[in-house]
């Protein structure tokens, strides 16, 4: 492949440290984070993976990259990429679990702290590092108000908890969250759902007898389905046109299974999605979702049925999907056969689109 081929990651990490988050919060509400923190800390130790707590020898593993600005851009060069989206992996997690359990004020100020942390952090190079900012919706009038601020100082990708159970959280399709979502559609923010264990996941989770939790870990992409259906059928997204959902680390090679079964339950079992749904299910997917891969040759033969301009690739740096550092490789395996144009649009151009990066 040429060194010329332009690559924008759609889904890549990066740790804001807890000392890099402190600095933006007032010290009076340290002791009730640091209890969250060894609260989830002590949960997932109790999960039994190993994985998660052992030896790890992919190649992106421990890199300073992760959360030192200089060595990441090292990092992008050498793997042929251009910019990154870049999702959280710190202790706070993908969408700042361990501050539902503070009370309103202090998680008020989390947020507003780990977001000013992360927008600090891209400082470096605005034009390589691309953030996704966290939006509360305990209360969501709070994250309306934090969207507008976000948006107002640039940022231009959001994430929401992708299962709202999982914090004890109303469902999604609830009319309390009506003016959030109206908020990400007037706002033209596309909304992030990153894949998560799903509460459904659980026992699974708790029962895999395999060393690494392999048969879970194998999982939380495809039960991605689930979103799918919640937000077309829970109204959402027929209700917001302008809403834009992206489904994140989920692969693309189940995808257009799940839109045709969709369509099929509607015509033979005549549901309409608590009457909301006057299209096919599917009809809702190339105009207002978008899905992020790594590794994934099954997608590719899709591509037709999904609409290139819905699928961006992604490196997933440094997790242990991530394709760093043969990205360029990765990309010249899948595409090769198929049409330059579908090819540069799923490398970079769509993300470049959604996302506003020159």
């Amino acid at each position: 492949m040429a060194d010329t081929q332009r690559i924008i990651s759609a889904d890549s990490h990066v740790t804001i440290t807890n000392e890099a988050f402190y600095e933006h919060l007032a010290t009076k509400y340290v002791p009730d984070i640091e209890a969250s923190i060894a609260e989830q800390m002590a949960a997932m130790a109790a999960l039994n993976m190993p994985n998660n707590r052992a030896h790890r020898d992919w190649p992106a593993q421990g890199r300073p990259g992760d959360h030192v600005q200089e060595d990441r851009i090292q990092d992008q060069i050498e793997d042929g990429v251009d910019a990154e989206v870049l999702y959280s992996q710190s202790v706070f997690g993908f969408d700042g679990g361990v501050f539902y359990k503070l009370n309103d004020e202090a998680r008020r100020a989390s947020f507003e702290a780990y977001n000013d942390a992360l927008l600090q952090w891209i400082d470096y190079d605005k034009q390589r590092l691309i953030p996704v900012g966290i939006v509360p919706v305990l209360d969501p009038k709070e994250g309306v108000k934090e969207l507008e601020r976000l948006v107002e100082r640039g940022f231009k990708a959001l994430t929401i908890p992708t299962y709202p159970d999982s914090y004890g959280l109303a469902p999604y399709w609830e009319d309390q969250y009506k003016p959030l979502w109206q908020a990400f559609a007037a706002n033209k923010v596309p909304l992030s759902l990153h894949t998560n264990a799903s509460p459904s996941l659980k026992g699974i989770q708790m029962a895999d007898p395999t060393p690494a939790k392999g048969i879970f870990q194998s999982l939380p992409p495809i039960v991605m389905a689930e979103l799918i259906s919640t937000w077309i059928l829970g109204g959402m997204v027929p209700d917001n046109p302008d809403l834009h959902i992206v489904l994140v680390e989920s692969g693309i090679g189940w995808i257009a299974y799940y839109l045709e079964r969709l369509d099929t339950m509607q015509r033979r079992h005549n549901w309409g999605g608590r009457g909301m749904i006057k299209e096919k299910p599917s009809s809702y997917w190339r105009s207002q979702f978008h899905a992020t891969f790594e590794d994934d040759i099954a997608g590719m033969r899709h591509i037709d049925l999904l609409g290139a301009e819905t699928l961006m690739f992604a490196t997933d740096y440094p997790h242990p999907d991530s394709t760093w550092p043969e990205s360029r490789d990765v990309v010249e395996r899948h595409f090769s056969g198929l049409d330059d144009d579908v090819k540069q649009a799923i490398v970079w151009k769509n993300a470049a689109d959604l996302y506003d990066i020159a």
